[in-house]
């Protein structure tokens, strides 16, 4: 069974978004629920395969920026057109393998990722960027990247999380993003390589894979619009165009 929680203004919280979820076999998690995620609250609730597990959140927010240098130290101004329709793709944050015996699906973030996934989720509200749509991993390591997304924006998507994200091949991410309830236009998917790398290798071209663009180090984000007709169930390599991509060891006050 997925999971979903929609928050305050999601699907779920509509007539018409509950259709649209019972349509796909989604059972909506209803607002204010023991499964709802809140930001600011103690923890982030999720499904399969470990729901009773809570993932702190107590981040407070901080300021966005603007400026993210590329990797040759110069201020990247190329705008996006953000309004179009947009997939995300986002590996999960650097995660710790301080713990030998924790199984690789419950590992957690170090602090190297726990600053990272904060980074990225400034980077993409400061470029108007922030999804309405997320796609997650069942992962440990993807949902605590989320939770501390969430906690640096100013509203929240509808999420979803899947098990079968977890070290999914690129075909199978490319499945789960044909998925998509209709109506959202910034689609995140927050994955794990060499999946995720493979996809965006592939929608990015022979060119983006040559010059290193296409790398997916942790964190690492590649954001492609969208072009063709349809919504997010007519995506493919032929309608996505390239727009930007951003590693954490380009940001601003990464170390």
């Amino acid at each position: 069974m997925i999971q979903v929680w929609t928050g305050p203004a999601g699907l779920a919280n509509s007539a018409q978004g509950t259709a649209r979820h019972e349509k796909s076999g989604v059972r909506p998690v209803p607002d204010g629920g023991s499964d709802v995620p809140s930001i600011g609250a103690v923890g982030l609730r999720l499904g399969q395969p470990d729901a009773g597990r809570s993932i702190p959140l107590g981040m407070s927010r901080r300021p966005s920026f603007n400026c993210f240098p590329d990797a040759e130290g110069d201020v990247d101004k190329l705008p996006i057109n953000v309004a179009g329709r947009h997939l995300i793709l986002m590996r999960h944050a650097k995660s710790s393998w301080s713990d030998g015996d924790c199984v690789d699906h419950d590992r957690d973030l170090n602090p190297r990722g726990i600053r990272a996934a904060r980074q990225m989720a400034r980077l993409l509200a400061s470029e108007k960027l922030q999804p309405d749509f997320v796609w997650c991993s069942t992962a440990t390591r993807a949902r605590r990247t989320l939770a501390l997304m969430l906690a640096e924006w100013d509203r929240v998507p509808a999420i979803l999380f899947d098990r079968v994200l977890y070290l999914a091949r690129p075909e199978t991410v490319l499945e789960v993003i044909a998925r998509t309830p209709p109506g959202h236009s910034k689609l995140l998917v927050i994955g794990h390589n060499p999946g995720l790398e493979e996809l965006v290798a592939l929608f990015a071209g022979g060119d983006r894979t040559d010059d290193g663009t296409a790398e997916m180090p942790t964190a690492a984000v590649a954001v492609f619009e969208h072009a063709g007709p349809g919504e997010f169930d007519a995506i493919s390599a032929a309608t996505c165009q390239f727009e930007r991509a951003w590693k954490p060891r380009q940001l601003a006050g990464d170390d």
